[in-house]
């Protein structure tokens, strides 16, 4: 090879590696663009990850809050409806009660009516015959029927 053919060889050689470097420095600085833009969204994703987090630990002391009133109206309300049903049957105990003691009263009240009406009604019968006794014996009643009739 002649010198000048070695020349343009170094010189081609040079002008491939000046491209090869400046296409590199290009494909580092575009590298060097999206690992800034990745880290940009790192950050960002840390940042809602981080809300995320914060969001489910408030909604979970919510719910633990939510759960321990809930069972607190639970109990409250079972207490409620127990002691209203208690209450409903001592009502209706004792309006029953007071039912049967009324009519339980109201028959002895009935017995001392029925008693006395007996006594009137044996002093009219011996009133009625002390007058019977005391009129003269009549002729008997003729039915209606047997008038003038003779047998």
């Amino acid at each position: 090879m002649s010198p000048e053919d070695k020349e343009r060889v170094s010189l081609q050689i040079a002008a491939t590696e000046a491209r090869t470097e400046a296409h590199m420095a290009e494909i580092s600085g575009a590298l060097a663009v999206i690992n800034q833009r990745l880290a940009d969204r790192d950050h960002a994703y840390d940042a809602r990850f981080a809300a995320i987090e914060q969001a489910i630990r408030d909604l979970s002391q919510a719910l633990s809050q939510l759960r321990t009133t809930l069972t607190t109206t639970t109990i409250v309300t079972a207490i409620t409806v127990c002691l209203t049903t208690i209450f409903g049957v001592a009502d209706f105990n004792a309006t029953l009660l007071s039912g049967m003691v009324t009519s339980f009263d109201s028959g002895r009240d009935i017995g001392g009516t029925h008693a006395e009406l007996q006594r009137q009604i044996a002093e009219i019968n011996a009133t009625l015959k002390r007058l019977e006794a005391r009129q003269p014996a009549e002729a008997p009643a003729v039915a209606p029927g047997q008038r003038g009739e003779r047998r």
